[in-house]
């Protein structure tokens, strides 16, 4: 279970801790109005399930919303520092899915372990952690599911955010790799936005290879795509 540092609570002394959405005082990273209204917005936007244009090797994908307003501001400062929003972030994940399960997906519910992208030795030594292991650090520990290890960054490669959508497809051949042991079930692949779903694909490929029987995304936020853009 994640705990805050030192650094987190002599931040808290300082800087009383806020809610995210509306910026009243509170205990938590969200007050109960705004994590109500944001876990809403879920059923929005988780209407599409099939990314169009390309066959992935993800079954299917969940968000807790897309990729704007409040929720991006929330994954952009997870990003940044605030390591305290990825226990709220992964709480409207796991709202997400308890919404597919309610519609008649139940699979999404009962992963048999808990993957995330992996991130550069750069990026992490940068930031201090993967922002995408917080996230699925903190679904594990609301929802009971084991986090396992084996997704790597293989190669160099250009940031995605800074590459077009339909090049982003190229730009992850060969970028990831997996080493150790996946269970033979249903496993669920964490990360904090889905663009084009092109890492998503990536890594999913090389867990069915190591012997999952079906790949499944979460992600924090679903970037909101241009009419037109590759997919």
């Amino acid at each position: 279970m994640m705990r805050p540092s030192l650094k987190d609570h002599l931040v808290d002394l300082v800087y009383p801790s806020e809610c995210a959405n509306c910026g009243i005082p509170c205990p938590a990273a969200l007050c109960g109005p705004c994590a109500l209204s944001m876990a809403r917005r879920a059923v929005r936007s988780e209407n599409d399930l099939a990314r169009a244009g390309r066959p992935v090797a993800f079954l299917g994908w969940r968000a807790a919303g897309e990729y704007r307003g409040s929720l991006k501001d929330m994954v952009l400062r997870l990003k940044d520092s605030e390591r305290r929003l990825a226990s709220p972030l992964a709480a409207l994940m796991l709202a997400a899915l308890m919404l597919a399960a309610a519609g008649n997906d139940p699979d999404y519910l009962f992963p048999s372990a808990v993957f995330c992208v992996p991130s550069t030795t750069e990026k992490v030594a940068k930031r201090g952690y993967n922002q995408s292991r917080l996230l699925a650090q903190a679904y594990s520990s609301l929802a009971g599911v084991p986090v396992l290890d084996g997704l790597r960054v293989a190669g160099k490669s250009a940031d995605q955010d800074s590459v077009p959508g339909r090049a982003r497809w190229a730009n992850v051949a060969g970028a990831f790799s997996f080493s150790g042991v996946a269970p033979a079930g249903r496993v669920l692949l964490i990360d904090d936005v889905m663009t084009t779903g092109a890492t998503a694909d990536a890594c999913s490929r090389l867990l069915l290879d190591a012997g999952p029987c079906s790949v499944r995304v979460l992600v924090a936020a679903r970037a909101v795509l241009r009419r037109g853009a590759d997919r």
